[in-house]
């Protein structure tokens, strides 16, 4: 976008100029309560959701991280 102002500064379209940054805000998009079972789920639940290990030990640590993350279909599906 600021490169874009200023080309345009720059060949005359635009009289002025504001290189002040913009405010972003980003809000996570993962509902909590996938977010909270994943945190609790158990062993016996991991297998029969047929999750591996590997799977559940990612998910936990995404879950448990404050950033966001996102879940592949299929996982999502399982988790419900």
């Amino acid at each position: 976008m600021k490169k874009g102002e200023l080309v345009q500064y720059l060949v005359g379209k635009r009289k002025n100029i504001d290189f002040s940054k913009p405010a972003f805000s980003v809000e996570r998009q993962d509902p909590y309560v996938i977010m909270q079972r994943i945190l609790s789920i158990s062993y016996s639940d991991r297998n029969k959701m047929r999750f591996s290990k590997d799977v559940l030990h990612y998910m936990e640590k995404n879950a448990g991280a404050d950033k966001l993350f996102t879940l592949n279909d299929h996982v999502r599906e399982r988790m419900r």
